[in-house]
């Protein structure tokens, strides 16, 4: 391909990728700043040369319907035509997943049997992940040089050439389904994520990452940023020296190393934990959340909004408080860090509202 025609493409990868920042944008999923730091532009430059996206694209994409269970000798793979044999039966769960793990990995795979589930390589170059109904297949388009899309039982995976760093390269994933399980590994560049309907797991090491609603939540942050909606689900976090924001979630398991969390979410049953070590993590408890909390802090500071009891003093304390009678139980552990907990129910002067 000669240089005028590599050009050509270079230009239309980039307008593409483009398109689908404003698109995002439009539909509120990025903010402009953040938009402009995917596209390498001031975001006085990105303000002044974004077109407006027609409504079309901003309509939404129904969620995959879920497949009932079938019965428990066709899962094992025997079906109906079982030998009647002694002490066989026991063991035809067993055989059966045998032979069907057999059968996957020796016969030919059909893309149409790919399950909706994402894993992604990235490391030093910015990647968004759409939805797009229209599709049959996941497209990849932008700079995909030393980009592999494979399929397979597992999901759609995309892998990167070993060794290979991109720097400020640009790649759009768009896919026909809202993705189910997604884990993805970033180390350095962009990841921008639609929702999840069932489980994301990442590994951040430097980068940052933003996604929509999910139904669970795990990662682990070394020197990175995630920024997620709503966790409908379970949430776990582990941040080393990054920070983590969470805009909504019903339940709280974290440990904050020398990072940042930023976390709303509304608390009424089960346990939740949170560990802060030479790190600040700021929890907003939405109105609504019943609270038992359990403190002890060495060497840090936990600060409420709502009332509690303090035993001990600078260098070793433990609180205790009950917001809304207590129905959730929260417990925290600081050293060298700060906690700071802000109860929306509770209005200045600390009157409390059920």
């Amino acid at each position: 391909m000669n240089d005028e025609n590599t050009g050509g493409q270079h230009a239309a990868d980039q307008n593409a990728f483009r398109l689908q920042v404003q698109t995002l944008v439009a539909q509120g999923k990025l903010t402009l700043e953040e938009a402009a730091d995917l596209l390498g532009e001031g975001m006085e430059t990105f303000e002044n040369t974004a077109s407006p996206v027609s409504p079309a694209s901003q309509a939404p994409v129904e969620l995959s319907k879920s497949v009932e269970p079938t019965s428990a000798a066709e899962g094992a793979g025997m079906g109906s035509t079982l030998p009647n044999i002694p002490g066989l039966s026991a063991a035809a769960p067993l055989i059966g997943k045998l032979v069907n793990k057999l059968v996957r990995e020796v016969a030919p795979h059909s893309e149409s049997d790919t399950p909706d589930d994402l894993r992604l390589d990235i490391a030093g170059y910015s990647l968004i992940v759409a939805t797009d109904a229209s599709l049959s297949t996941p497209t990849l388009s932008g700079d995909t040089d030393g980009l592999t899309l494979s399929s397979s039982h597992k999901g759609w995976n995309l892998k990167q050439e070993h060794g290979l760093r991109f720097g400020s390269r640009r790649v759009s994933l768009n896919v026909p389904f809202v993705p189910r399980h997604v884990r993805a590994e970033l180390a350095g560049g962009q990841l921008v994520l639609p929702d999840v309907a069932g489980e994301l797991q990442l590994d951040i090491a430097g980068g940052n990452v933003r996604v929509g609603e999910v139904g669970h939540l795990k990662a682990e942050i070394s020197g990175g940023n995630l920024t997620a909606g709503a966790v409908a689900g379970n949430l776990h976090l582990e941040i080393n020296g990054g920070n983590g924001k969470i805009e909504r979630s019903q339940t709280l398991i974290a440990e904050v190393n020398g990072g940042m969390l930023n976390w709303t979410g509304l608390l009424t049953e089960g346990q939740h934990r949170l560990e802060v070590n030479g790190g600040a993590a700021n929890l907003t408890l939405l109105p609504g959340s019943s609270v038992q909390l359990s403190a002890e802090v060495t060497v840090g500071q936990l600060v409420s909004n709502f009332p509690t009891h303090k035993r001990g003093g600078m260098l070793n304390a433990t609180y205790s408080g009950t917001l809304n009678g207590g129905a959730a139980g929260l417990s925290c552990q600081v050293s060298a860090g700060q906690v700071r907990l802000n109860a929306e129910d509770v209005l200045p002067g600390g009157v409390t509202h059920a």
